[in-house]
């Protein structure tokens, strides 16, 4: 039998060296289905709408090869506008510039979408392609959660991609309007 002593000592020391390379990951973000079932932030309905935006926005993930821009480009004439139909809510937008078509982003985009995000509206450009993504509402909270990913052709070859996270917030209502949380509902007695 052959002694197995050395090599079981230098494969002990190449897997402890080994293991002492390896570095942990950063803790993942929260995404947005996380941030709003564990009940953060606190505060009130439009606090709540503005952590949750900013939320959504951070879980947009723009193509390989995208740039940030810090500030609203020049878009194509006549391209569309999406908006929420409410006087309470927040809007959080931002811009990337990236070469290629911009129905192959899209279609990279629809690929990578969170799977919280459920693709509801598509408008076919051009001059701008879209896709409306939308989250379950927050009960008497956040009734309405979006992003609205748009694609612009800018020319040249290159793409300016716009995120836009829209969140409605419910508000406070006098408690005059609110019923109790006593009263039941009952059955209408029949005469």
């Amino acid at each position: 039998m052959r002694n197995t002593y050395p090599f079981v000592l230098i494969m002990g020391v190449l897997l402890a060296t080994g293991c002492g390379a390896v570095s942990a990951a950063p803790p993942a973000t929260k995404s947005v289905s996380t941030l709003v079932a564990s009940g953060q932030p606190a505060g009130t309905p439009q606090r709540r709408a503005t952590a949750d935006a900013k939320a959504i926005l951070g879980d947009f993930v723009p193509p390989p090869g995208a740039v940030r821009v810090a500030t609203r480009p020049r878009l194509p004439s006549g391209s569309a506008t999406v908006g929420l139909n409410s006087t309470a809510q927040v809007d959080m937008v931002g811009y990337w510039r990236v070469s290629g078509t911009a129905t192959a982003l899209q279609a990279w985009e629809k690929a990578h979408i969170a799977r919280d995000f459920a693709a509801q509206d598509v408008i076919v450009g051009p001059p701008d392609w879209s896709t409306m993504y939308t989250l379950p509402a927050v009960p008497r909270v956040l009734p309405m959660r979006e992003m609205n990913v748009q694609f612009y052709d800018v020319g040249g070859g290159m793409t300016v991609i716009m995120a836009d996270a829209m969140v409605s917030w419910q508000p406070p209502r006098p408690a005059s309007e609110v019923i109790p949380a006593s009263v039941a509902a009952g059955r209408r007695a029949r005469t």
